[in-house]
């Protein structure tokens, strides 16, 4: 378990810290759960994607450490003075307990999860600076989308109903104190109401063609009026109709608002901004990735799966 399986940039990788990230009790119960086979082709997923996000982690690592003023480097510590600081004002200050804390919360304790911290911030700053200048979004890009995603900015006012219907009143009757009594409307409208009543009186999601006070989509207009003044979640009361009682409750209301270029433009920009990031950072990961100084994934993913295979998989 504590075997090394390889190395990045001259840093050891072992086997414990792989099995620990994943967790000893997750593979402890795959492998009592599963056959062998299965068993292997599961932990291989896991050992794989954890294998190559610590690779990925520690090259792109190395990179923002190479490039850090002097300068930089004071300011990172200061920032990490800072958030031990914060850590243990948020246990009280009493190093102990914030030790405790982060161990039940996160599996380790304050130094790694300063280290941690340390890390994210590092290569979160030097691919904003490496990549960012790469990025541009115009303003004609911003207006394709906008027209290409023309639906998503002009939705469709769209309303779903729960309905109770009854025949007779003594079940009118036993309807009312159902839902008086706290019963749900859907449990009750299952229960009684001879539409819908396998579905808990559900209407399928209908279009609005006009604003919702106005709305006449049912066959009754004694209902479509009531209806008109529920907010969501509320529902009308016992109503005479032509072939005996129902009662409406407002599942979902969707006004369908809609957003012009001018007020989605920011929302737009910086998705897109977003997209570009993620393309360049795959690319330029994958170049990092070609050079790097690293055991290769297969050769220590192999290495791990034996481990696995001996230590949590069902004997043959």
């Amino acid at each position: 378990m504590d075997a090394m399986v390889g190395q990045v940039n001259g840093r050891p990788i072992y086997a414990s810290a792989i099995f620990n990230d994943i967790g000893i009790e997750s593979l402890q119960r795959l492998g009592e759960s599963q056959p062998r086979l299965v068993f292997r082709a599961e932990a291989k997923k896991l050992i794989d994607a954890d294998l190559r996000a610590r690779v990925q982690n520690a090259v792109i690592l190395a990179e923002a450490e190479r490039g850090l003023s002097e300068r930089e480097q004071l300011g990172l510590l200061g920032y990490l003075k800072t958030e031990r600081e914060r850590i243990l004002a948020q246990f009280g200050g009493i190093l102990a307990d914030a030790e405790a804390g982060l161990q039940r919360e996160k599996g380790h304790g304050l130094d790694a999860e300063l280290e941690a911290r340390r890390q994210q911030i590092l290569t979160d700053k030097f691919l904003r600076d490496k990549l960012y200048p790469k990025i541009h979004v115009s303003k004609r890009d911003v207006e394709r989308y906008y027209q290409d995603h023309i639906a998503d900015y002009h939705p469709t006012p769209m309303v779903e109903l729960r309905v109770i219907l009854v025949k007779d009143e003594r079940t009118a009757d036993q309807v009312d104190a159902a839902l008086k009594a706290g019963t749900e409307f859907e449990e009750a409208a299952r229960k009684y109401s001879v539409f819908r009543g396998a579905q808990g009186g559900l209407m399928e999601a209908s279009k609005l063609d006009g604003p919702f006070e106005e709305y006449h989509g049912l066959a009754w207009p004694e209902l479509n009026e009531k209806v008109r003044t529920l907010s969501v979640g509320q529902r009308t009361d016992r109503t005479k109709i032509d072939i005996g009682y129902g009662w409406v409750e407002l599942e979902k209301l969707e006004r369908g608002k809609s957003r012009t270029l001018q007020d989605a433009y920011l929302e737009i920009e910086n998705g897109l901004r977003m997209q570009q990031f993620g393309l360049h950072s795959r690319k330029y990961m994958n170049e990092l990735l070609e050079h790097g100084n690293y055991t290769p994934v297969d050769q220590m993913s192999n290495a791990l799966l034996d481990v696995a295979m001996s230590r949590f998989a069902r004997p043959q």
